[in-house]
């Protein structure tokens, strides 16, 4: 696995994408622990989250929250105390109107090819975000 692919994590699928992760080259124990962890997390409280995946080293998990609190579609970064989770929230209400719109569709497989689209693009923008902050903490810390 190169880290340019990142894993999504479908929830009836969860023990073939640890047995993935376990058998890639590069896949840390630490990652294929965390991703252990989060993915009990969810099936514990699947509503709550969208999105649970990895690009090769980090753990990243999509949460849903009303757009009162996310006040946009988002992704909006969700701070973290572990280096190798990335998290973030997104409007519910902007979720759930484009699963709407992906199960009235008449062409099933654009909508589903589209559906994966908006997943490939927020799982992205997380990281983008993730990265943009990691670089902002660097700076800050150099000025110390």
């Amino acid at each position: 696995m190169s880290t340019d692919e990142s894993l999504r994590f479908h929830f009836e699928q969860g023990e073939e994408l640890l047995e993935e992760l376990n058998n890639g080259a590069g896949i840390t124990p630490e990652l294929l622990r965390d991703m252990t962890h989060e993915m009990n997390l969810v099936r514990r409280n699947p509503e709550g989250t969208l999105l649970v995946g990895t690009e090769g080293t980090k753990t990243v998990t999509i949460f849903l929250a009303p757009h009162s609190v996310v006040q946009c579609n988002g992704p909006v970064l969700v701070p973290t105390f572990d280096a190798l989770r990335v998290a973030s929230m997104v409007s519910r209400e902007f979720i759930e109107s484009r699963a709407h719109a992906c199960d009235e569709a008449e062409d099933q497989d654009a909508a589903q090819n589209e559906w994966n689209a908006l997943l490939d693009g927020l799982f992205n923008k997380t990281l983008e975000l993730a990265e943009g902050m990691d670089e902002l903490n660097s700076k800050f810390m150099e000025h110390e």
